[in-house]
Formats: C-alpha cells, sequence, structure tokens
C-alpha cells in the first residue's frame, strides 16, 4: 500500500501476515516515507478485524434503530436496482458520488470510481478542503503543489503554519526528523510543543504577520536578487507596499514582539526554510489571501516552489479509469 502524498504521506505502508489465525499488522520498514512508522489507527488495525464488535454481513434498515442481517447478494442487487432506477428515470448525471480520501490509499480511494465513470455520474468538485488557498497558489505560482516530502531530508528547517501535523500529518512529521521545526499558530499544539520555535499569533493574523516578515526581508536586503528578477513579476510594486507597513503595528496586531519578528525573519532567510501550509486558516474570510501571503516568502529567499500544501501530483487515472487532464500540473 502507497501512501498518499498529500501533505507528506499519510497512509501507513503495512505489512501483514496471520500467525495462529490471527492477523499481524506492522509497518514497512523498507517503504521510503513511513519508514517501519504505523500511526494509531493503523496500529489498531490487528484489533478491530478480530473485534466482535465488528460488522460481518450487510445490514439492511427497517425502521429507524431497526436493521436486518441480509446476504451480499441481496444488498447489492438493492444498491443496483436502486442505481438503475434512478439512471433510467432522471438520466446518469442524477446519481452523485459523494466521497472524500480520509485515510485511504490510492487503490481504496480511486478504484470504486471506475464503477461510476462507466455510468457517468455526477463527481464532485472536491472544493471543500482547501480551494481558496489552492486557487491562491495558483494564481502566485500557477500550481498549488510544492516540493515532495521526499525532499524534506535535505532542508535545513521547517515552518508548519497553521497546521498540527504531529496530530493530522503524523508521517510527514516523521519523516521530518532531524530538521529544525518551527510552529506558527494560534494555540500552543502538539506540533508546538515539539517544535524549536512557536510563534503565537493571534486569529486572524497570518497576512499581517508575513508581510511583516516579507518587510525585513527586503528592507534588509535579505532576498535572492536573481532569483526574483529571473522568476518574479511585479516586486517592485510589492516592495513599495511592504514599505508602508509599520513593524510596531504588526507586533501590536500579531501579539509577536518585534524581536521575534526580525528573528523568524533573519534566521528564515539564512536557512531557507520550508514552510507547510495548514488548510484550516484558509476556510475563513480572506483566507485565501492568508495562503498568498506566507507563500510569497519562500519565492523571495530564492527557495523555488518552498512550500506545502497541495500533493495532487500522482497520475491515479490507471487507478479510477478516467479521464486524465494533461498539464493540470506542469510549471
Amino acid at each position: 500500500m502507497k501512501p498518499s502524498q498529500r501533505g507528506g504521506g499519510q497512509t501507513c505502508s503495512l505489512v501483514s501476515k496471520f500467525e495462529n489465525g490471527k492477523l499481524i499488522v506492522m509497518g514497512n520498514p523498507d517503504h521510503p516515507i513511513t519508514r517501519g512508522f504505523l500511526c494509531p489507527k493503523g496500529a489498531l488495525l490487528s484489533k478491530w478485524f478480530s473485534s466482535g464488535e465488528r460488522l460481518k454481513t450487510p445490514l439492511i434498515r427497517r425502521g429507524k434503530e431497526n436493521f436486518k442481517e441480509t446476504t451480499w447478494e441481496e444488498a447489492i442487487s438493492i444498491v443496483a436496482d436502486r442505481l438503475g432506477d434512478t439512471i433510467n428515470k432522471y438520466g446518469s448525471e442524477s446519481v452523485l458520488v459523494y466521497q472524500y480520501a480520509g485515510d485511504r490509499g490510492i487503490i481504496n480511494y480511486s478504484f470504486p470510481l471506475r464503477l461510476f465513470h462507466y455510468l457517468n455520474t455526477s463527481m464532485l468538485d472536491y472544493g471543500i478542503c482547501d480551494r481558496a488557498g489552492q486557487e491562491a497558489l495558483k494564481d502566485t505560482y500557477g500550481t498549488a503543489v510544492g516540493i515532495d516530502p521526499e525532499e524534506l531530508k535535505e532542508q535545513k528547517l521547517i515552518v508548519y503554519w497553521g497546521i498540527n501535523s504531529f496530530w493530522t500529518n503524523i508521517h510527514g512529521f516523521m519523516l521530518a526528523r532531524g530538521i529544525e521545526k518551527w510552529t506558527v499558530d494560534v494555540i500552543k499544539t502538539e506540533t508546538a510543543r515539539r517544535s524549536d520555535k512557536f510563534f503565537q499569533i493571534k486569529p486572524h493574523t497570518d497576512v499581517l504577520f508575513a508581510l511583516g516578515v516579507a518587510k525585513l526581508i527586503i528592507e534588509n536586503d535579505l532576498y535572492d536578487r536573481g532569483f526574483i528578477k529571473e522568476n518574479a513579476f511585479g516586486f517592485e510594486e510589492f516592495k513599495a507596499y511592504v514599505s508602508s507597513i509599520k513593524l510596531d503595528s504588526v507586533a501590536r496586531e500579531t501579539g509577536i514582539e518585534r524581536n521575534e519578528i526580525e528573528e523568524f525573519a533573519f534566521e528564515y532567510a539564512e536557512k531557507k526554510g520550508i514552510i507547510h501550509i495548514g488548510y484550516g486558516m484558509q476556510r475563513s474570510l480572506m483566507g485565501g489571501e492568508a495562503v498568498r501571503a506566507i507563500s510569497l516568502l519562500p519565492a523571495l529567499v530564492g527557495h523555488k516552489f518552498g512550500f506545502i500544501y497541495d500533493m495532487k501530483t500522482i497520475d491515479k487515472s490507471y487507478a479510477e479509469s478516467g479521464k486524465v487532464r494533461l498539464g493540470e500540473f506542469h510549471r
């Protein structure tokens, strides 16, 4: 089972076997991302498999809380008949496939879609999770895809900005072992506790904090002139814009002392860190602008695509047998 690349590998790579009639599950030590590590959910698979509370036959609801056991043949026939009747009466587009990734790997996620592509049903746009930030990054970089998480081992610094990676991206967090870690967040998460530095900003001040850091990088000549000249548009306008920002105002509004903002800017520019941008902040008014402002920092220091946000570069069409959207992730 290959881990999902979204956010740095969030699905366990497993080695499983039966011993004396019992399922044994272990982490795959040979996988380049998970490297033998199992998340708590993966470690519980053996217990769930043998649990007496596990459903082993399909159930048909009879009333509000009354369920009747049935066979797989009957259950599949009920679903197939309902799909067929709906399509015959209202057309295939009247059936909507509502599903998201959760903790599933590529095959579990994509293979069932073969049926629905064949039936030509309506599909989701998948815009609930991260669309505002995605569009902001596309406006800035032309893509929402940053570095490959496997490149983490070559980095000096990772900044977790608005993401509790230790809880929500444990494999990505473990992949960053040995790298200096900073966290920018509004609360002290478990990730913040395990980080070398924690910048606890006030809610909804992500844009201002990022622009304050950008101001210091530019005014102290810490930006990569060659990279900016070759790859960026509108730098002079941006430089003029951040020059009007008062650092004392940034400190007051964000709750971060001026010397801490300076520390962030100078060390970040020196180490050219990557930034793992969380989804939560962009699910708010002006959330896309927060992602856009944060994402400008890697470009300023010459770190091409030095962020992690979307990891949808894998072509899953072989699994789901859908149409391939060519060129979507060219950059």
